[in-house]
């Protein structure tokens, strides 16, 4: 809903040698409102929807801020701040009061610059998760920042080279750097971490890592959940605070249906009562063959009943979802391979009708809380079978396995246990892990030596450690791709989502969870689900098996197969010289012998051939 570009020179002499007014149109893409800031040493502009200030000079200090702060109430607190004061104001106060060790403490969705003119230094900070984008560009004489890529180009006048190293390993899905872009000499600041100049030096930190819990001590469960229950609802509470209209995404899940209720709930509660509306869809043309789990409306319904809610059901029709897909990859920061996109799409139709200009998510929010399945193997790694094997058939039933005894045993248990090159050979078998089976549609020239084995240890060395496990979830490096590309999504539509279950503090709590706080009774997510058992039906309260939409995706890909392949080969294509030609017509040849998998790299090829297309120069 807002975002940031700005230039500080490093040389003796500054210079303005960008056009500024095409700078400002490609900023009014995400909102009407710009704000420009100069002096001797820097340009700022900040952009957004409403008319409110996002760039502060105060006291030989300058920040320029993209996003929120939501624990500000505490840290005014903190601080000894009495007054009424923006989040600008609160993170410079932090600063003159704690250097960077403020960083630390902000919790929220952000990023931002910060110019200390006294020292002639500046810093450059991102959020924990990522979930507000940072690019920057930087020589001996300046450094260029932006909420995206193309801000720093216009800024810059630099040419969109590709950088060929970062897309072979992305077409590999083996792209393990996130702090290179697929554009040479851009880049991109991680999650928790943050840029600090020195000397015309700059060097990176980071400032957040979760680390390894020790587990909270519960005498009582119920003490348990009201902390999470006190915890989820003062998140929620935060984030709606001085806003009117809001929307928030129902499916029928767990995660989604908790987030809309406390919502509701809250809302009821408040003597200030806002308009809350529900978006749930609806596809109109089941094909039951393909889509036997697609359909929620029962527990969207039941959710609805509780009132509250100005509900929306949004109607999906049938479509080309991977067309959409491959149509709408300009300005995207990179490759996006977001099967679902076109229920976003659909979303947002239904969102600016209605005025809304935050939408609440559920935004996998298993991922928070985690679904506790490890518990089964810490139970066998302490010699207690009897216990294992009934929390087993307990979560088998619940997630209708009965006729499959073993799955979860042997997912969560058996394969976990085993040496490393035994579980690498099954896994090979079952055509996981293979990636040379992905080599035979490279070109020669361009197939890297990649150690798969060593990949294989390196996913699983953590499997026998539950905490480390959990852990290395929540510090996922992944989850800034996705808030990126939602990013772009929704700032052009005016609209600025919100993830209740990303709230660090939440994180860390259920970090430091005994795995029996999470899977109970053969119920994973049993902190959720009991701590919130008021708010929610009892049809979601019990539910287990998630809905899959990805049948849509693939349905739509094995209907286009042969176009898509077809794209590959063409004398325009991106990608003819990476790609193998001949592996690509025995693919085509009998298409129906190619794998979910096998589908999935064709359709991430064509993604990267589009967005080469529509965002780099030749």
């Amino acid at each position: 809903m807002n975002g940031i570009s700005g230039i500080i020179f490093l040389g003796l002499k500054k210079e303005n040698f960008f056009d500024e007014l095409k700078l400002i149109k490609e900023l009014k893409k995400r909102g009407p409102h710009i704000e420009k800031y100069e002096d001797d040493q820097n340009i700022s502009f900040s952009v957004s929807q409403e008319d409110s200030k996002h760039t502060l000079f105060n006291n030989n200090f300058f920040i320029n801020l993209s996003g929120r702060i939501d624990n500000k109430e505490d840290l005014k607190v903190y601080l000894k701040l009495n007054k009424n004061i923006s989040d600008q104001e609160l993170i410079l106060s932090g600063y003159q009061q704690m250097g960077e060790q403020i960083f630390k403490k902000l919790v929220g969705a952000f990023s931002f610059l910060i110019f200390d003119k006294r020292k002639m230094q500046f810093f450059a900070v991102r959020d924990h998760l990522g979930m507000k984008p940072f690019y920057y560009s930087f020589n001996n004489d300046y450094f260029i920042y932006g909420s995206e890529p193309r801000f720093i180009f216009l800024m810059s006048q630099a040419k969109r080279t590709l950088n060929k190293d970062k897309l072979v390993n992305s077409l590999l899905r083996s792209d393990h750097d996130y702090e290179k872009t697929f554009y040479e000499g851009i880049f991109r600041l991680e999650r928790g971490k943050f840029l600090k100049s020195n000397s015309n030096k700059i060097e990176n930190y980071r400032y957040h890592e979760f680390k390894t819990p020790d587990y909270f001590e519960y005498e009582d469960e119920e003490d348990c959940f009201a902390d999470f229950r006190q915890i989820f609802t003062q998140i929620i509470d935060e984030q709606t605070a001085g806003l009117s209209n809001i929307g928030s995404a129902l499916s029928g899940g767990l995660d989604s249906t908790s987030v809309t209720r406390v919502l509701a709930d809250l809302n009821k509660k408040s003597g200030n009562k806002k308009n809350i509306f529900s978006y749930s869809f609806k596809f109109t043309e089941l094909d039951k063959r393909y889509f036997k789990t697609t359909d929620e409306m029962n527990y969207v319904n039941d959710a609805i009943d509780l009132g509250g809610l100005n509900s929306r059901i949004i109607e999906i029709p049938q479509g080309d979802y991977v067309k959409q897909l491959l149509d709408c990859q300009k300005n995207f920061p990179s490759p996006n391979l977001q099967g679902n996109r076109y229920l976003e799409l659909f979303m947002i139709k239904s969102l600016k009708k209605d005025n809304v200009k935050t939408l609440f998510t559920g935004f996998d929010g298993d991922v928070t809380v985690s679904y506790g399945m490890e518990f089964i193997q810490m139970l066998f790694r302490k010699l207690k079978f009897i216990e294992a094997l009934k929390l087993n058939n307990q979560t088998r039933n619940n997630l209708n396995l009965k006729n499959n005894s073993l799955r979860i045993l042997y997912s969560y248990v058996f394969l976990r246990l085993l040496p490393s090159k035994v579980h690498f050979f099954l896994r090979r078998a079952k055509g996981f892990d293979g990636l040379e089976h992905q080599f035979k549609y490279f070109h020669k020239d361009f197939k890297p030596e990649i150690d798969i084995f060593g990949l294989h240890q390196e996913r699983r060395k953590n499997m026998y450690d539950i905490k480390n496990s959990h852990r290395d979830l929540l510090n996922k490096k992944d989850f800034q791709n996705a808030f990126e590309s939602l990013d772009i999504d929704y700032s052009y539509n005016g609209i600025e989502e919100r993830h209740p279950f990303f709230d660090r503090r939440l994180m860390e709590f259920c970090l430091k969870l005994h795995p029996r706080f999470k899977l109970k009774k053969g119920y994973s997510r049993y902190v959720l689900r009991e701590s919130l058992k008021e708010y929610l039906p009892t049809s979601v309260k019990n539910r287990m098996p998630k809905s899959d939409l990805s049948p849509y995706f693939f349905y739509s890909a094995k209907n286009n197969i042969n176009e898509l392949i077809d794209n590959l080969m063409s004398s325009s294509s991106r990608l003819k010289d990476f790609l193998d030609s001949e592996s690509l017509k025995r693919a085509q040849a009998d298409p129906s012998k190619l794998s979910k998998e096998e589908i999935t790299w064709i359709v991430n090829f064509n993604v990267h051939d589009q967005w080469i297309k529509q965002n780099i120069e030749i």
